[in-house]
């Protein structure tokens, strides 16, 4: 069994999945923790019983800055308790420090289309107003399109990187991740 080698060769690292919002990182950390019988951990929803408001009001009351160092505080903690598949949120790569915490496991970059992206926010209404930073422009897409471009540079310094297509279901592309991880571990113990 692919996820049984996995666990056995990176065992006790983290797993710390990275990308834009919509990506599927929150819910392919569930299904990956499970396969990989590791800890589900979701920074948002850390930071969201933390504060115990919706992340969307904490920004507007208190800024993007405050939420990023109270993001770093979370990851530092987490980063103690190794196996972990953490969903992290989408701007936590812009921070320097945070990438010392996540180098201590294995970052995988999620990366769908901007359309996928889209399609799987505009499904969900909720979904697309819970989110602060697509609030600043009258243009979601566009204002999605200006954030990954400043944050395509950080999402690329990750260990892995999958790409994601519209047609594939989270059980796919938590398959992908597992045998990309055997390969990048593969990798490392031959160093």
């Amino acid at each position: 069994n692919v996820f049984q080698r996995l666990y056995e060769m990176m065992n006790p690292l983290n797993v710390y999945l990275v990308g834009m919002m919509g990506s599927g990182k929150s819910s392919l950390a569930k299904i990956l923790s499970t396969k990989l019988n590791y800890k589900c951990t979701d920074i948002d929803s850390l930071i969201q019983s933390d504060i115990g408001m919706p992340i969307g009001e904490y920004f507007t009351r208190h800024g993007e800055t405050r939420f990023r160092e109270m993001e770093t505080a979370i990851l530092s903690s987490v980063a103690n308790n190794p196996g972990q598949v953490v969903a992290t949120g989408g701007g936590l790569v812009l921070r320097e420090e945070n990438w010392k915490f996540l180098r201590g496991g294995i970052v995988v970059f999620l990366n769908p289309s901007m359309s996928t992206i889209m399609n799987r926010l505009v499904k969900n209404p909720t979904e697309l107003s819970s989110r602060p930073l697509l609030q600043k422009g009258p243009d979601p897409r566009r204002t999605l399109e200006d954030l990954m471009k400043k944050r395509q540079q950080y999402y690329l310094q990750a260990d892995i990187h999958v790409p994601i297509d519209e047609s594939q279901s989270l059980h796919d592309v938590a398959d992908t991740v597992a045998q990309r991880i055997v390969s990048h571990m593969k990798v490392i113990q031959q160093n």
